[in-house]
């Protein structure tokens, strides 16, 4: 009797172990930018069509420790961690850091399954390893990723493709070109009325994306490189076919594995006080585009009872106030305003050329 008791506790054990461990596609590898110095790191876990991607090391940016992009079926999540110790040194506007290993970063949380606007580092290497669910059912259309990273224009503005395939499973992207259709896009707001000068005026070639030296690991057909490249009309330009690079990463892949984990934890937990901007109630009634607030440890569920509260409280600010983008509070915290100066640091130039 005590024999077979041992065999059933082994057995329900390993049942419960079964069920703790998810088959993950984990690599990582290192990526350059325009105007970087040095390589940033990057790291990938994928779970069938859920997945993390972690940016680690930024050359030319001090403010920025790591960032990390997931989507866990529900939730696409954009967290960057602020360096608290050069910040500490470089500007009275924070509050001082009385622990060196304390995170202080922002996290956009939205209801999409493709990377928010601006992040081309994250782009390419989603485009690269994690991206064969969003291709196996759109091979024609894009959502706006080239441009400010207001959030607005999300759901508005799609860019045209033509996308090549790695014929061996998981079918991920060759060869991706994404074409504008010759708007002149918004730095701010969501205004489609004006169209770019001949000859652009009706449509260019915007970006490319490129992977190359496939490899069979496992029944899966994984690019050792891969890059992004990101143009802009030339000024003197007579034909459309007139582009020049503004914006560039090259990427190497230096390992990859598919192997059992029961480290997996999607979302990723936050490591410390974030600062939340919500973009989950933009299609709830009442529509709020944005919900502003603190949080620690975990992302919150929208069916969270606390995140509810504060919903309701920005729609009956924005019912009270008739504006679009209130917090609680009213305020707009200063640790935003860096936030968005930070983020928006590596794109001057992109925007700069673009308006000029």
């Amino acid at each position: 009797m005590k024999a077979l008791l041992l065999i059933l506790i082994i057995f329900l054990q390993s049942i419960s172990n079964n069920f703790a461990e998810t088959v993950v596609l984990r690599g990582s590898g290192n990526l350059k930018q325009t105007n970087a110095d040095g390589a940033t790191e990057f790291e990938f876990e994928i779970d069938k069509c859920n997945w993390i991607i972690r940016l680690l090391n930024f050359p030319t940016n001090n403010f920025i420790q790591s960032q990390i992009g997931f989507f866990d079926g529900k939730t696409l999540g954009f967290i960057t961690y602020l360096n608290t110790n050069f910040i500490s040194k470089t500007t009275s506007t924070e509050p001082k850091t009385t622990k060196k290993a304390e995170n202080i970063g922002d996290v956009i949380l939205e209801e999409k399954t493709v990377p928010p606007e601006d992040e081309f580092a994250l782009l390419a290497v989603w485009l690269a390893f994690a991206s064969k669910c969003y291709f196996s059912e759109n091979t024609n259309s894009f959502p706006y990723v080239f441009g400010n990273g207001n959030g607005q224009l999300r759901d508005i503005v799609k860019y045209s493709l033509k996308v090549i395939k790695e014929t061996a499973p998981p079918f991920l992207p060759k060869e991706i070109e994404f074409f504008s259709d010759g708007i002149d896009l918004p730095i701010t707001g969501t205004s489609l009325d004006e169209r770019l000068q001949p000859p652009f005026d009706k449509g260019f070639l915007l970006a490319r994306f490129k992977s190359e030296g496939f490899n069979e690991f496992q029944g899966h057909s994984i690019p050792k490189t891969f890059s992004l490249d990101i143009y802009l009309p030339k000024s003197t330009a007579l034909h459309s076919n007139e582009v020049e690079v503004a914006y560039s990463v090259q990427a190497d892949l230096a390992s990859f594995e598919i192997a059992k984990s029961t480290s997996y934890e999607n979302p990723p937990r936050l490591l410390g006080k974030v600062y939340v901007q919500d973009r989950r109630f933009s299609s709830a009634t009442p529509k709020v585009p944005y919900v502003f607030y603190f949080s620690t440890n975990k992302v919150a569920e929208t069916s969270n009872t606390n995140l509810l509260n504060v919903y309701k409280e920005h729609a009956e600010s924005l019912r009270a106030k008739n504006t679009q983008t209130l917090t609680a509070s009213g305020k707009f915290p200063k640790i935003l305003i860096l936030l968005i100066v930070i983020a928006a640091f590596p794109l001057i130039n992109y925007v700069f050329k673009r308006k000029k």
